[in-house]
């Protein structure tokens, strides 16, 4: 019998080969924090830090098999039963804003318009929006306009009738560049908010 368990959090997995040996555990990509899976049994242990990375139990007195690497598409198909009820994965976008505002920019405008008919139709949304800046500025300016940026945001959601089920919203400031720059240096690119969509 051969179980595949996915795993995405840090896990110790003991003991579950007595039940079923041959179970397999592979460590997914979370893609947004590091994970790991630390696989013990009487016989060994191993920890599995790269995303899809496996191994193999026989039994629990033998130590767990030398890690392998297997591909989304042969986890998928191995075992579509599971990944069919896997919730699906956030959506993401990026929207920018003017030098110094809180107001997005012509480009942003048009894709904030372009996609509104899709969030209205994933509405009731649960919705996650970080702002950010770039480095001109003091800490504590910028801190307070990526706040503003990720509050215009929603307010512009709502007066354009998407419907949330939850929002937060958070401001980092000139942390988290999307490009590294100096002290005091105008980016557009770092002038933006994140909207994740689960």
């Amino acid at each position: 019998m051969i179980e595949v368990l996915l795993v995405s959090v840090v896990l110790i997995v003991t003991a579950l080969v007595m039940d079923h040996p041959g179970t397999e555990v592979v460590l997914l990509d979370n893609k947004s924090s590091q994970n790991a899976i630390i696989v013990t049994t009487e016989g060994g242990s191993l920890t599995i830090d790269t995303p899809y990375e496996g191994t193999r139990l026989e039994s629990s007195s033998e130590a767990p098999s030398a890690p392998e690497t297997v591909s989304d598409a042969e986890l998928t198909a191995e075992d579509a039963e599971t990944f069919a009820v896997a919730p699906p994965p956030p959506l993401t976008l990026t929207l920018y804003f003017e030098n110094n505002s809180a107001g997005l920019t012509p480009k942003s405008r048009h894709d904030l318009a372009q996609i509104l008919p899709l969030l209205r139709e994933l509405s009731p949304l649960r919705l996650t929006i970080t702002g950010y800046t770039d480095t001109t500025g003091s800490e504590s300016y910028n801190l307070a306009l990526s706040e503003k940026r990720a509050s215009a945001l929603k307010t512009m959601l709502e007066r354009r009738d998407v419907t949330m089920r939850r929002c937060q919203t958070d401001g980092l400031g000139e942390y988290l560049l999307q490009v590294q720059t100096p002290d005091n240096t105008t980016e557009p690119q770092n002038r933006r908010v994140v909207m994740t969509i689960r």
